[in-house]
C-alpha cells in the first residue's frame, strides 16, 4: 500500500486498521507487523435557536446539546470570527439592534468540530406606542377608563397600584376599557395600561 516513514490516509468515513512492518536496507523484514487502529468519529451537529427581544435587553440563545461530550462555542460570524461565548444557554450582552450569533459544536473527546455553524438570529421587537387613557365616566362608586386601540397590540394589562401588579382590563384582555369599582365620593383612581 505504501512505503516510507509517514503515511497519510485517504479521507476516511469508517474505522480502519492499518498494519506496518519494517524492512532493513539489506531486505530483512521485521518478524511481525504493528497495527495502527484509526477510529472515525462523526462530526458533531447542532441547531441553534434565536430569540425576539425588546430593545435594551439581553437575549438567551440555545443550541441543542444532547451529547455529554459536546460543548457549544458561539461566534459572531458563520466562519472565522470572534468567539463570544460558550455553552448553552448563552446570554448575549444588552442589544439594541438585531444581531446573528453562530453556534459551533465541538466534541471534547475527539476534538471534532461541526462542519457548519448554526445561526441564531436575535430580532429586536418594535416598541408599541403607549395608550392614551382618558376617563369616560366618573361617579362614585365607579370610574371608567378607556383608550383607543394601539396599532400592533394584541392584549392589554392594567394596574391600579402604580405598576406593582397587572391584570386584564375589566373589558377582557383585548378590551380597551377598564372599570374601577368600590370608590367613595371624592376618592381618585389611577391606572397604568
Amino acid at each position: 500500500l505504501f512505503t516510507g516513514p509517514n503515511f497519510t490516509t485517504p479521507v476516511l468515513t469508517n474505522d480502519v486498521t492499518y498494519y506496518v512492518d519494517a524492512t532493513s536496507s539489506s531486505g530483512c523484514v521485521s518478524p511481525g507487523r504493528a497495527s495502527a487502529v484509526i477510529t472515525v468519529y462523526p462530526l458533531p451537529v447542532t441547531v441553534a435557536q434565536g430569540a425576539n427581544i425588546c430593545p435594551g435587553t439581553m437575549a438567551t440563545l440555545t443550541a441543542n446539546n444532547q451529547d455529554l461530550d459536546q460543548t457549544i462555542n458561539w461566534y459572531d460570524a458563520p466562519t472565522g470570527g470572534i468567539l463570544v461565548g460558550t455553552g448553552s444557554p448563552f446570554k448575549t450582552p444588552v442589544l439594541n439592534t438585531g444581531t446573528t450569533y453562530y453556534a459551533e459544536a465541538v466534541n471534547t473527546v475527539s476534538g471534532c468540530i461541526s462542519a457548519t455553524r448554526s445561526a441564531a438570529k436575535v430580532q429586536i421587537l418594535t416598541p408599541l406606542d403607549a395608550p392614551v387613557v382618558r376617563v369616560i365616566a366618573s361617579a362614585a362608586p365607579k370610574m371608567i377608563f378607556a383608550w383607543a386601540p394601539v396599532n400592533g397590540a394584541v392584549a392589554y394589562l392594567v394596574s391600579t397600584d402604580n405598576g406593582i401588579s397587572y391584570t386584564d382590563p375589566s373589558s377582557g384582555p383585548d378590551g380597551t376599557s377598564h372599570t374601577v369599582t368600590g370608590l367613595q365620593v371624592g376618592q381618585t383612581a389611577t391606572i397604568i395600561v
